[in-house]
């Protein structure tokens, strides 16, 4: 058995999986941006305790921040308050077991490639649509992680120039303007407050249709830029946002179609198989690939 963890804005979440990799069990705890350090750990103390006994042969966790891999630290994040300490030997103190480190995103892609929508492909991305947006990328058939543990962080990517001031400290970051936290904002800003994003995908009113596709218009344009940078075979969708991708699956892709340099590349945008439990299975596989 093994243990993935997704450590997300907005809550985190916990999988128990068996020798496959099948999530067999799981549940999630809520938490903010404001939630301190010292609890969150207690957090995850807790979960894990709900799912370990001595079949568990590992732990892993998904992040979401720069987490170098080898230092097994996370050193930046931007969508919730962390610092650079060494969260897997904290738990390897407490539970006895190996304790594995990477990108939330990173650990999605690693789930999407081996047992999802990314298989098969020697070129690819997926990204991640939630609180913030995040990325993985798949390129000759393995993770990308860059030089710095960097890699994919298209969320941060400037798409404004002297724009909104994003959690990174940076004006006008992509996930500012096209993440799901970004639209159910700007709706609430004009009266509308909208629980899920079917509500807002489905409703009629003029003024909810207009914020709606403009932040489509938005997320089309960052993935049309990705899609220009790495020459890909095919993106999918993660994260929080892939449960209601299928309402504006079709116009999204007219849209990044329209963006595109290449106009003759099929574009290829499909949501992830897991959907949201994608980054629970990838941690929950970090310690059983390179």
């Amino acid at each position: 058995m093994y243990i993935g963890i997704d450590l997300g804005g907005s809550h985190i979440g916990f999988g128990l999986l068996d020798e496959s990799f099948k999530l067999i069990k799981k549940e999630k705890v809520l938490i903010t941006r404001q939630t301190e350090v010292e609890q969150i750990i207690y957090l995850l103390k807790e979960g894990i305790q709900k799912f370990f006994d001595k079949s568990v042969r590992y732990i892993g966790i998904g992040f979401p921040g720069i987490c170098d891999i080898k230092k097994r630290i996370v050193t930046r994040a931007s969508n919730i308050n962390f610092s650079s300490i060494c969260i897997p030997e904290i738990l390897e103190k407490e539970f006895n077991v190996p304790v594995y480190l990477d990108n939330d995103a990173n650990c999605a892609t690693i789930a999407e490639y081996f047992k999802g929508n990314l298989q098969g492909i020697n070129n690819g991305v997926l990204i991640t649509v939630g609180t913030g947006i995040g990325g993985g990328i798949i390129l000759n058939k393995e993770l990308y992680r860059g030089s710095n543990y960097t890699a994919g962080e298209f969320g941060h990517t400037t798409f404004v120039k002297d724009g909104i001031t994003c959690g990174c400290g940076k004006k006008g970051c992509f996930e500012k303007y096209a993440s799901i936290s970004s639209l159910k904002k700007k709706c609430l800003q004009k009266g509308y407050n909208f629980e899920i994003c079917e509500e807002i995908f489905n409703s009629s009113d003029k003024d909810v249709i207009k914020i709606k596709n403009e932040w489509m218009n938005n997320l089309a344009e960052g993935i049309s830029n990705i899609y220009n940078i790495l020459d890909i075979e095919k993106i999918v969708v993660g994260g929080g946002f892939s449960k209601s991708f299928y309402l504006i699956e079709k116009d999204l892709r007219n849209l990044v179609k329209e963006k595109i340099y290449n106009k003759n590349k099929e574009i290829i945008i499909q949501k992830a198989m897991l959907e949201n439990s994608a980054g629970i299975i990838g941690a929950g596989m970090l310690g059983s690939i390179k």
